[in-house]
């Protein structure tokens, strides 16, 4: 098996399979591009599989808020991102194109990779920046100022409400504020 998994989630908003989170504590340089492989091309994801990212231990991977934060700082879209022409595919999904006698074997698909974890050289060194937030005290002081609540900046439970442009610009301020920080 390959060391360092920490954690696996597979999002509902991806129906099941199409956008899976793999959360790793990298261990060599090139971990988190031969995590991201392996989990596209298991058996669990080659149905319906699309999207995999790989993160870091620090991020928990059933939080789609930790996952695009860590999608959004750690990675270079240039480097970070790897695509897998032409793998099987699944014909529920609608991108896919098929018709009445087309076979499963014959639907094929992307996968897209990304890679968003600390670059292991960096690491080793100790020069990648630690993470910077507010703490508890000052977020909560901001959402009061700003007259938000508590879960204000948050989709709805039932996912169609989305945040206003003013909470989503408290937010956006809270995670460049420098507050207390701790590292990640």
């Amino acid at each position: 098996g390959v060391r360092g998994i920490q954690g696996v989630w597979c999002h509902e908003a991806g129906y099941s399979r199409a956008f899976t989170v793999v959360s790793i504590k990298q261990t060599h340089a090139g971990h988190a591009v031969q995590v991201a492989h392996l989990a596209a091309q298991l058996p669990e994801a080659v149905f319906g599989g699309k999207y995999v990212v790989v993160v870091d231990e620090d991020i928990d991977p059933t939080s789609l808020e930790d996952v695009v934060w860590a999608i959004c700082s750690r990675t270079d879209p240039v480097k970070s991102i790897a695509f897998i022409p032409d793998a099987s595919g699944i014909n529920l999904d609608p991108m896919v194109e098929h018709g009445e006698e087309t076979r499963l074997e014959e639907i094929r698909m992307s996968r897209a990779l990304i890679y968003a974890c600390r670059p292991m050289d960096r690491l080793l060194r100790g020069t990648f920046p630690r993470v910077v937030e507010s703490s508890p005290e000052v977020r909560e002081s901001v959402r009061k100022k700003a007259g938000m609540s508590r879960y204000s900046m948050s989709f709805s439970a039932s996912g169609t409400g989305f945040a206003t442009s003013r909470a989503a610009a408290a937010d956006c301020w809270l995670r460049i504020t420098v507050g207390r920080s701790r590292s990640r």
